[in-house]
C-alpha cells in the first residue's frame, strides 16, 4: 500500500494577519524579535497579542516565527503555570479542538506595568 498525504498539507490561511490588524508599535516589536530573543523581549509581545484577540499555539508559533513545540516549552506553559499571565480559552478541557490562549486579568495588569495599554 503506497501512502497518500496529498490532503495533509497544512491549512494557514487563517492563520496570517495582517500587518495593519496590529497596533503599529506592537508590530514593530513582532518585526524586531530575532529567533533567539530573550523570555523578556518575547513574552510582552504574546501577552500584548492576547489582549487583541485569543491565538492557538499553531497561529501564536506562526505571527513570532516559533517552532510549535519551543514556543509552548519555553513561552506557553511558564506564561501560563508559573507566571499566570495567560490561560486557556477551555481549561476544562485541555485538549478542545478550538482550544485557545487569552491573556488574564493579571497580564493585563503586568502590560500596564511594561508601559503597554491596551484600549478597552
Amino acid at each position: 500500500l503506497a501512502s497518500n498525504t496529498e490532503d495533509l498539507a497544512p491549512n494557514t490561511e487563517d492563520l496570517t494577519l495582517s500587518p495593519t490588524d496590529l497596533p503599529e508599535a506592537l508590530q514593530h516589536r513582532l518585526d524586531e524579535l530575532t529567533p533567539k530573543a530573550r523570555k523578556e523581549k518575547v513574552w510582552p509581545v504574546i501577552v500584548w497579542l492576547w489582549a487583541l484577540q485569543n491565538y492557538k499555539t499553531e497561529q501564536s508559533a506562526t505571527l513570532l516565527n516559533r517552532q510549535v513545540a519551543a514556543l509552548r516549552t519555553s513561552h506557553l506553559i511558564p506564561l501560563r503555570e508559573q507566571e499566570k499571565l495567560i490561560s486557556y480559552t477551555y481549561p476544562e478541557v485541555i485538549n478542545h479542538p478550538e482550544q485557545a490562549y487569552q491573556v488574564t486579568a493579571k497580564g493585563l495588569n503586568w502590560l500596564k506595568k511594561q508601559g503597554i495599554c491596551i484600549e478597552e
